[in-house]
């Protein structure tokens, strides 16, 4: 049986508003072992549902500081069965109104076909 997952996004942390998801957001993003911190401290006193949240930007930025979309795939490839194709779709975050992102969508879209045609994801990677 071969699988097709048809929702996965590879978008990396240049593709994100730097502002995203809110300016006050934007110190912790860039250190990140403080937002661990902060979700082991939260959690200590109790507050499990902001330590969860603190702990899921911890990882989101810990994924999204891979350099390339290439990264995030080659770390999910290994969690699905040999041939999985992936159906990845670009996000376009410029319309969030947290700024503009460094790499444009039109951009991501590229690289993501350069993935396509790639021999190292030949036949996996479907746009």
């Amino acid at each position: 049986m071969k699988i097709t997952n048809c929702h996965i996004h590879t978008f990396t942390s240049r593709h994100v508003p730097v502002n995203y998801p809110t300016f006050l957001l934007r110190p912790l993003k860039m250190m990140p072992n403080v937002l661990w911190l902060l979700s082991v401290i939260v959690r200590f006193f109790g507050f499990k549902e902001t330590a969860g949240t603190l702990l899921r930007l911890y990882r989101f930025n810990a994924e999204g500081a891979k350099c390339g979309q290439a990264d995030i795939l080659n770390a999910v490839i290994p969690m699905y069965p040999k041939d999985t194709r992936f159906v990845v779709l670009p996000m376009d975050l410029s319309q969030t109104g947290h700024g503009a992102p460094r790499v444009s969508v039109n951009d991501q879209h590229a690289e993501l076909d350069e993935l396509r045609n790639d021999p190292q994801f030949r036949g996996l990677v479907i746009p």
